[in-house]
């Protein structure tokens, strides 16, 4: 029969605690910025769309420089 070979002290699989934390953190933020990439992608005008209407790229950007925050660029009514 087949045995699976070990290492001397008798370890199957090793694996580094550094090397763990980095895939552990690595995959969450990679999904965070995956799916924000792809609904500008594949839906553009339903991620930036606002409830009043507010004609803007991102709603976000155009909220900071709306709130009086300095001169942000904003339109001054």
């Amino acid at each position: 029969s087949y045995q699976v070979p070990l290492d001397p002290d008798g370890t199957v699989f090793r694996l580094r605690f550094t090397a763990m934390v980095w895939w552990v953190i690595t995959f969450p933020v990679f999904g965070f910025f995956f799916c924000i990439i792809w609904s500008l992608v594949f839906h553009f005008e339903y991620t930036v769309a606002t409830d009043c209407g507010v004609s803007a790229r991102l709603p976000s950007t155009w909220v900071r420089a709306r709130s009086g925050d300095g001169d942000k660029g904003g339109v001054r009514r």
